[in-house]
């Protein structure tokens, strides 16, 4: 009890052109302003294939299998070494090509469960967005250089 009646009188010697309830009133909006939602799943889904998708990547199993995917992908991009065979090259880049299509189904689930604006509303979501795109971009990249060297040839 004394402590809570020593923090009302600290407050109000900080603010004391404020009623008590102004004061209330202030804190309140403070923490209404901190409290941001974070969570896209706030966004409902707008028809029943979203519903669906939502389900799916709502299952408990859906991040687990994801984080999996991770970690193996940078286990594949860390198997490349100097005297490596071509075919063994070509065999790891085959196993990034299925990783990378799994991170687009990824992506394209999450936008579809939660919507443009609910997709955006998670920063992990931003980050794996940038990270899609820029695997898109080196796929693209790589595709134009094998065909720009093969009509060199």
């Amino acid at each position: 009890y004394q402590f809570n009646r020593a923090q009302k009188q600290e407050k109000a010697k900080k603010i004391t052109f404020i009623t008590e309830d102004q004061q209330k009133w202030l804190e309140m909006h403070k923490l209404i302003i901190k409290a941001k939602p974070k969570d896209p799943s706030i966004f409902f889904p707008q028809n029943s294939f979203s519903a669906k998708v939502r389900q799916l990547v709502e299952h408990k199993l859906f991040d687990p299998i994801i984080m999996v995917a991770i970690i193996l992908n940078i286990l594949t991009m860390a198997l490349p070494y100097e005297s490596a065979s071509q075919s063994y090259l070509d065999t790891l880049e085959d196993i990034n090509l299925v990783f990378t299509f799994i991170f687009i189904a990824e992506m394209l689930f999450k936008l579809v469960s939660f919507g443009f604006k609910g997709y955006w509303v998670n920063n992990w979501n931003k980050f794996d967005f940038c990270v899609v795109i820029s695997s898109i971009v080196d796929l693209i990249m790589n595709q134009l250089g094998n065909q720009l060297g093969s009509f060199l040839r």
